[in-house]
């Protein structure tokens, strides 16, 4: 797929610079991604769609060491990094926070267990009541005042991970 994705983007990516030479980093920004990176022109993703998913996708112990999550953990840790993984929400409904089944619900906490196992710092935004459905732009996007409060409240939260 890597092929593919570079025979699709390489043309645009490369007349780019030459189209928008006129344009300001402010317009540069907003034409980037309204038309390239705009919803329309990504494409399907729905086989990483896991909220009602089941079967051996979601058997995080049968999984996890053909992964490369216990590659970047020996590295991280022989390296000196500490490492933290954050479960972004992803876009809630009016009615509360994004559906998920039993199956993706289990493997998020035999992740979270195997991480903290490991001494590697892990959060899940899922359900979180100060991310409501009113600071999401698009898809899973936070709007511009949601990115401040979200951005406020992740330093206040996570504030001993970085000490």
């Amino acid at each position: 797929q890597y092929d593919r994705t570079r025979l699709s983007a390489e043309p645009a990516l490369t007349r780019a610079p030459a189209n928008w030479v006129s344009e300001t980093p402010s317009e540069l920004l907003t034409t980037i991604n309204s038309q390239m990176f705009a919803l329309d022109q990504l494409r399907p993703f729905a086989a990483t769609d896991l909220a009602q998913g089941t079967g051996a996708a979601l058997e995080f112990a049968a999984n996890v060491d053909r992964s490369l999550l216990p590659e970047i953990l020996r590295l991280a840790e022989q390296s000196g990094i500490k490492l933290a993984f954050i479960r972004a929400q992803r876009r809630p409904t009016e009615q509360g926070p994004p559906p998920q089944s039993d199956a993706l619900q289990r493997y998020v906490a035999d992740l979270e267990a195997y991480l903290e196992s490991r001494g590697v710092y892990f959060y899940d935004d899922w359900g979180d009541p100060d991310t409501p459905l009113s600071m999401y732009a698009d898809g899973d996007h936070l709007n511009a005042t949601g990115k401040v409060r979200y951005t406020e409240r992740f330093a206040e939260k996570h504030a001993r991970f970085f000490q």
